[in-house]
């Protein structure tokens, strides 16, 4: 990792866990010099000090380290960071490293109810879910000694309980640590499971929604594919996830960069850079949340920032409205041609847990089940894993079904757009009712057991706009709550 920060370019010099291991080995090798050499020790301290000015120019506010560049807080490098940081912390007791390790504590505002780390705004390709199951995610019990957050220890306590029975290894120091420490203060007292709850997560920068075993994210930070991301866990282990589900343009494949990386070249993600991304508008209630977005997506590859179109001149709009209860969720997906272009394809796309099932217009997996509108029946097909090392690292499939093929491109104007529903088993059946656009107003009527429940009014304009007899304010999501019929 030092000699990566020797040649700082692109993705090493804005990743704070390259930064923030090198630190790590730096301060080592300073205190081990430091009775024998002292200049060589000053050196490397000055070093590490470096690496660390690099890493902190990605973290939260108050909060932990994002993966890289503006995306979000992945789980894994969570982890990383948390134990390597701990590491300076015991050497040096650096005031910086400790506020550090107090404020990466809330990441507890996107868990589950048994205390594993959701990360939907993390990437799609560093949602490697499955590591939750195989204790190779320890929580440093570091961070709960400085901050005493009282849902991380619930965290930690619940992780030591999850993985009681896996083998040693290397990695799992803090834990260990955390075991020996049970009795602190922050662990008495805690209840069985973590209470669900809406709310606001500083690490998705977007609404959460826990119940039980069922979670919803709406993130919005860059590399993010989508405005939504749901997770099934039980208490051993995180079981299923969705990471994404949205319409997208596919470029040709003019340098057979696709090829190399498996991975479909498109206008797929979310890019919060210069310039900012567009419009996001979100309701929390205390049963629901909702969110709607309209903005260009950046053009991206293979899973290295290089290949991700930093200027956002993308041809597309794309529009995405949510609605999500403890029931599932519901939504309407809309992409837009701006302007001529040459892509080969639209599609829709669902980045999903392994081994999920197809059955018409439904694609299951453990826990919930995502439905998709009648005229995919059929038509949905399963690429397999699509990125990188033979893709075998990464356990999400990524389904498709393409709206439209174009050897000649897209012109101007043309629009696709579909619904989309996820119900969580055993949950009430929501679906997208009445919905379309008049003028800069997006409306999508949400059915509850095939009766209206709810009313989603988007204005994606730069003026207040008169609907239905109401005002709705510029780039504003309201959320009307409607009789349920008998």
């Amino acid at each position: 990792c030092y000699n990566m920060t020797q040649t700082p370019s692109g993705w090493r010099e804005n990743t704070p866990n390259i930064q923030i291991q090198a630190a790590a080995i730096l301060t080592l090798a300073a205190e081990m010099w430091k009775d024998t050499d002292q200049e060589a020790s000053k050196k490397w301290n000055n070093e590490a000090q470096k690496c660390l000015d690099r890493a902190w120019k990605w973290k939260l506010e108050n909060g932990p380290f994002v993966y890289s560049y503006g995306s979000g807080v992945d789980a894994d490098y969570f982890s990383h960071d948390a134990r390597h940081l701990a590491c300076i912390y015991r050497i040096t007791g650096d005031a910086r490293v400790a506020k550090a390790l107090r404020d990466m504590a809330i990441i507890e505002q996107s868990i589950t109810s048994w205390g594993q780390i959701i990360s939907i705004s993390s990437p799609w390709w560093k949602h490697t879910y499955d590591r939750h199951n195989k204790g190779e995610r320890m929580l440093s019990e570091h961070i709960l000694k400085l901050s005493g957050n009282p849902l991380y220890a619930r965290m930690v306590q619940l992780d030591i309980k999850r993985n009681a029975d896996k083998p040693y290894s290397g990695m799992q120091r803090d834990w260990l640590i955390a075991y020996y420490n049970g009795d602190l203060d922050e662990f008495k007292n805690q209840v069985a499971t973590i209470k669900n709850t809406t709310g606001m997560s500083a690490t998705e920068n977007g609404p959460i929604l826990r119940n039980d075993g069922f979670n919803v994210a709406m993130p919005w930070r860059s590399w993010c594919e989508s405005t939504v991301g749901a997770v099934f866990s039980t208490p051993d282990a995180i079981e299923s996830q969705l990471c994404s589900v949205i319409i997208t343009a596919i470029e040709p494949d003019v340098e057979h960069a696709r090829a190399k990386a498996h991975f479909p070249i498109a206008y797929s993600v979310v890019e919060m850079e210069n310039p900012q991304s567009g419009i996001r508008s979100i309701v929390v209630a205390d049963d629901f949340i909702a969110g709607a977005t309209s903005f260009r997506p950046a053009l991206a590859g293979p899973a290295l920032p290089e290949f991700i179109n930093k200027k956002n001149d993308s041809p597309w709009l794309r529009t995405d409205i949510w609605f999500a209860n403890a029931d599932g969720m519901a939504g309407v997906l809309e992409l837009q041609a701006l302007k001529d272009n040459s892509c080969t394809r639209v599609a829709l796309w669902t980045h999903i847990s392994e081994k999920a099932q197809i059955n018409g217009a439904g694609i299951s997996v453990k826990g919930m089940t995502v439905v998709l509108d009648e005229q995919f029946s059929g038509k949905i097909h399963n690429l397999g894993k699509t990125w990188g090392y033979s893709a075998g690292y990464y356990p999400l499939d990524l389904l498709e079904y393409v709206f439209k093929e174009s050897a000649n491109g897209f012109k101007q104007g043309e629009t696709f757009a579909t619904t989309v529903s996820v119900r969580r088993d055993g949950g009430a059946e929501l679906k997208v009712g009445a919905h379309g656009t008049d003028g800069a107003i997006r409306y999508a009527e949400i059915l509850k057991n095939g009766k209206a429940y709810v009313k989603l009014i988007f204005n994606s304009g730069k003026n207040v706009v008169t609907y239905d007899g109401m005002e709705i304010p510029s780039e504003k999501l309201i959320v009307l709550k409607l009789k349920l019929s008998k």
